[in-house]
């Protein structure tokens, strides 16, 4: 929108109010038309009027928040809203969007529990926005319970399945192994929503399932022009790069997943792999301690341990390291290489170039993850 335009289009609106500023419906107008145009000056100057002309308290509350959550003030959103909430004299469709302005703030600052939970309350009341959905199976997703992200998937109203909602929906589907659902809302997602990053990265993993390298790293560039930020997509391409032979490049790209995805044992594991290709064992066993930390009872990560105690010669505690990977996860792949590399199969960098190779183009390792671990 032009900016002057925007500008003038506020301005008239504070001139309207400064000849009836008690009134609560002109003081609502003037702060959405500040807002939709980017003039926070303007809501905050519409709200200070109605304040100083005795608008209700409970009325400014739910403005101020709206201007909180967009200037990403997060904590001083979620403190009015919380309050807000618990109001019964709220209409339903302001209690929806005090439900979901709550969820959205809880989510961003990585409370993905609590914002499931908030957004659960806000699909059940009616007039609820449709987006709703969408943040909730994010936020089951980042906490870690995709298979409950599938399950409010399934039960949630046609009417409340957008084509946003399939794409998230795709993601959580795919963590769950349901390959065939993870496609097919992938597909019907990008068919209208072609910017939805959860449904690229969800194509872009299966591409890799099937050993189309550079398809998939066609689909995650387009997916980081659109969301840089993102470790999921970070995190696939680095294994799309690992496939392709480009080490560095996986390496730098699982850096930068890491930075926002900390929580995520195959996003360290698959960066502990580019380093055991270049033979850099020591940042290999940072990896796999990072990933042990997140949950030791993870079998890759053993079996990741297993592997460098082989290269290095520590072949007693390579073993012990198999069998505890062995145990933990029986049809596991890097102890089968572990197991591999003890008997004398890779003895030199080549060799161990075709091991990894074949480790990478495995479905187990495009589907490292832990479903008990944030995301985020």
């Amino acid at each position: 929108m032009n900016s002057s335009r925007a500008s003038g289009a506020t301005d008239r609106m504070l001139n309207m109010l400064d000849s009836d500023p008690s009134n609560v419906s002109l003081v609502q107008e003037c702060v959405r038309t500040a807002l939709d145009e980017g003039r926070t000056d303007g809501a905050v100057a519409a709200i200070t009027k109605a304040r100083q002309h005795g608008v209700p308290e409970s009325v400014l509350a739910y403005l101020g928040a709206q201007l909180d959550v967009r200037q990403a003030k997060w904590p001083e959103a979620i403190a009015t809203l919380t309050k807000l909430a618990d109001q019964t004299s709220l209409a339903n469709a302001d209690r929806a969007e005090v439900l979901f302005m709550l969820g959205f703030a809880l989510f961003q600052v990585g409370t993905f529990t609590a914002a499931a939970d908030v957004l659960n309350r806000c699909l059940q009341v009616p007039l609820a926005r449709p987006d709703a959905l969408v943040w909730l199976l994010r936020s089951l997703h980042q906490s870690g319970e995709p298979a409950r992200a599938c399950d409010a998937w399934a039960a949630a109203p046609q009417d409340r399945r957008s084509a946003w909602a399939a794409g998230v929906a795709s993601l959580a589907f795919f963590d769950t192994n349901n390959h065939t659902e993870a496609k097919a809302l992938a597909d019907a997602c990008l068919s209208e929503r072609p910017d939805c990053t959860e449904a690229l990265v969800v194509k872009a993993a299966e591409d890799l399932l099937e050993d189309s390298v550079g398809s998939a790293v066609s689909l995650l560039e387009r997916a980081l022009q659109l969301n840089a930020g993102d470790g999921r997509i970070w995190s696939t391409f680095a294994t799309a790069r690992l496939r392709g032979g480009d080490v560095d490049g996986a390496i730098d790209a699982y850096e930068r997943a890491t930075r926002t995805m900390t929580g995520h044992i195959g996003t360290w594991s698959g960066k502990a792999w580019a380093h055991i290709i270049k033979r850099d064992f020591g940042a290999a066993r940072s990896c796999l301690q990072r990933a042990m930390e997140i949950d030791d009872r993870f079998g890759e990560t053993h079996g990741g341990f297993a592997v460098v105690n082989a290269l290095e010669g520590r072949r007693e505690e390579a073993q012990t390291c198999l069998v505890t990977a062995r145990r933990l996860d029986p049809a596991g792949f890097a102890w089968r290489y572990a197991e591999a590399l003890l008997s004398g199969e890779a003895r030199d960098a080549q060799a161990l170039q075709k091991l990894a190779q074949r480790l990478l183009a495995s479905r187990g390792f495009v589907q490292f993850r832990n479903p008990g671990t944030t995301l985020h």
